[in-house]
């Protein structure tokens, strides 16, 4: 016989397991993800987030260390991710969440400006979708992919949106290109069509419907002066999962990369056969890269050549959900009679939004991009169309959009977090020695000294401690497990300019028994260029 006591806790498993299936089942099949439900409750769980607003972190890479700095903007300014991008205008951040609101960054400071807006006509698709047949667990994951796409500045006065856009009364959906001017304190002047997509995708009670495509691309990069380049995904038209194949159609705008003449509005096609096209680069040189989401496997990163066919949705080296086939294509595998990438992946990563990087340290002239599915970003070099290697970057968050800003790259998250990565852990401080002191071989030193010493804060007690903040800090104070006897007898003084000095002239002399008994630096000269240079660099 069972007592009260032993059925309580077998009804709690029970009903622990119930929720974890109902969740997995609302996952999998409906993709219902909780990021959407989380920000109905966002009044419940705010006071547990304002203790997590800021979050430094290390990335140790291939050929040197990150420094990361994440802001959580979702609980301080209700923006909204699964969405979005930013651009650098008037030497700030400027962005745009999924629901189009606009802001500024400036100091890793957040401020909305509510006097730019643009009118997506959303609130009339979520009440269309609610007074229709769709099933109401099926909404929030049609409806968050209705959103704002892109932002591109243009001067100090202009910069261009992308975003999709609902006519109420003919109830179609098309993606938009308008720009917008602002006075010099943000307040828009007004905003003028730039393009709309000429098919326009009707409404449908249909669950399946092209209509909630998520497909749908609207990535801008600047080709010249007066043009600009928009990629245009297939929204579903591919044959497969809808009766016509207008990646491959020149009638339409779906699947194909857009040149766009600011002047005049007119455009004409660069070319055709894409799938997603998530990223969209043009380099220094003016080569154009393309980054695209394929099926299952085949995302794809393409060299863009004017007039190509990149086969989609004929040809691709993905599969259909579930399956191992792409039903319209022979060979499996292959990618015949079609443009080819440069590089695939398979599985899929998700790729997002991509860059060439100008002042990371070792990476400077690769590509960086980001994932949504990967939750990476990732470090390509590629010399004469051909990939020399790539690293995967793990930072466990959906990256949708990402910049180089005053020597550092910013990422923007479906989290609606920002994250910044440096690349040293010395707050940017560069190795501005003057040339004296690297004909003297200062630069040398300090860099050996970073072969035993941490880089940034003490996490390791195992290895040699920090140099950041050295100066001002008790002697034998970081936490690191090793220090000899004499360093912990001066445990009660402060590094300074002085002491800092005779230990780099002699340091077993100045602390007998240290592990740098084999190290002198007998030159003044290069001691106080490293002493002062030490006194720059903080967490």
């Amino acid at each position: 016989m069972f007592s009260i006591k032993k059925i309580f806790p077998i009804a709690g498993y029970i009903s622990f397991m119930t929720v974890v299936f109902v969740y997995g089942v609302l996952v999998g099949k409906y993709q219902l993800y909780p990021y959407g439900y989380f920000v109905n409750i966002k009044s419940i769980v705010s006071p547990s987030l304002d203790n997590i607003q800021v979050k430094d972190n290390v990335f140790q890479t291939s050929h040197n260390k990150l420094k990361s700095k994440t802001i959580n903007y979702w609980n301080s300014s209700n923006l909204v991710g699964n969405g979005g991008a930013f651009t650098i205008f008037r030497d700030e951040i400027l962005g745009v969440d999924k629901e189009g609101h606009f802001f500024k960054i400036n100091n890793d400071q957040v401020e909305l400006l509510p006097t730019i807006f643009l009118e997506s006509n959303e609130s009339f698709v979520l009440d269309l979708m609610k007074k229709s047949k769709i099933s109401e667990t099926l909404i929030p994951k049609s409806f968050r992919n209705f959103r704002f796409l892109d932002i591109l500045a243009l001067d100090n006065n202009s910069f261009l949106v992308s975003y999709h856009y609902f006519n109420k009364e003919k109830q179609t959906r098309s993606t938009r290109v308008s720009k917008v001017n602002v006075d010099q304190h943000y307040s828009m002047i007004n905003s003028i069509l730039l393009y709309e997509s000429k098919f326009k995708i009707n409404f449908s009670s249909d669950p399946g419907s092209p209509f909630y495509s998520n497909r749908s691309g609207g990535k801008m990069e600047i080709f010249d002066n007066n043009q600009i380049l928009l990629s245009i995904g297939d929204n579903q038209y591919d044959e497969l999962y809808n009766d016509q194949t207008s990646p491959q159609k020149m009638n339409s705008d779906f699947g194909k990369l857009l040149l766009i003449n600011l002047k005049n509005k007119d455009y004409k096609i660069v070319a055709k056969g894409l799938r997603n096209p998530q990223g969209l680069l043009v380099t220094e040189e003016n080569e154009i890269y393309e980054l695209e989401h394929g099926p299952q496997g085949g995302d794809e990163l393409n060299f863009i050549e004017f007039g190509e066919n990149y086969g989609w949705p004929i040809v691709t080296y993905g599969v259909d959900y579930g399956t191992n086939k792409w039903p319209l294509q022979d060979k499996i595998g292959r990618h015949s009679k079609y443009k080819k990438p440069i590089y695939t992946w398979i599985p899929s990563i998700a790729p997002s939004s991509i860059i060439q990087v100008s002042n990371i340290e070792n990476w400077e002239g690769d590509f960086v991009f980001g994932t949504l599915k990967d939750k990476s970003i990732y470090r390509v070099r590629i010399e004469n169309e051909r990939v020399v290697f790539i690293e995967k970057i793990f930072i466990n968050e959906r990256v949708r959009d990402l910049i180089e800003f005053k020597n550092k790259v910013y990422l923007w998250t479906d989290n609606a977090r920002i994250l910044i990565l440096s690349s040293n852990t010395y707050n940017s401080v560069d190795y501005n020695f003057s040339e004296e002191e690297k004909i003297a071989g200062v630069d040398y030193i300090f860099k050996q000294c970073l072969v035993c010493h941490q880089q940034g804060t003490n996490k390791n007690q195992d290895r040699l401690p920090s140099l950041n903040n050295i100066i001002g800090n008790n002697i034998a104070s970081s936490g690191y497990k090793n220090y000899s006897n004499s360093l912990k007898e001066l445990s009660g003084t402060k590094w300074d300019t002085l002491n800092l000095d005779l230990f780099l002239k002699n340091p077993d002399e100045f602390a007998p028994g240290t592990s740098m008994n084999d190290f002198k630096l007998e030159d003044e000269f290069i001691r106080k260029s490293i002493i002062n240079f030490m006194g720059k660099i903080k967490n």
